[in-house]
């Protein structure tokens, strides 16, 4: 993913880590990569070039990017590999 990725958001939901299987993850990859989070955040979009996208991280990042850029922006935010340690071509199921 490179240090940043702009993308367009088209749906996010916060996840309890016991649901992680439903976008992909094995309980193994969200103990290395979210230690003892009780919950994941979950971010379908799409980068420039139309590619379907999920992205998972840390709840607390994903409030505090919809609150630093509004969410009528939610059309230009920015990825980052250190607050969106999982990103999967295609779309997973959240619910």
């Amino acid at each position: 993913m490179g240090s940043r990725l702009r993308v367009r958001a088209i749906e996010y939901a916060v996840v309890s880590r016991d649901m992680a299987d439903l976008v992909g993850l094995s309980p193994a990859v969200v103990k290395v990569k979210f230690g003892e989070l009780s919950d994941l955040a979950v971010l379908k979009c799409v980068d420039l070039r139309g590619r379907k996208l999920t992205a998972v991280g840390d709840p607390d990042d994903l409030r505090d990017m919809l609150a630093n850029t509004g969410a009528r922006r939610s059309d230009d935010l920015d990825l980052t590999e250190s607050r969106w340690p999982v990103l999967m071509r295609g779309w997973y199921q959240t619910v």
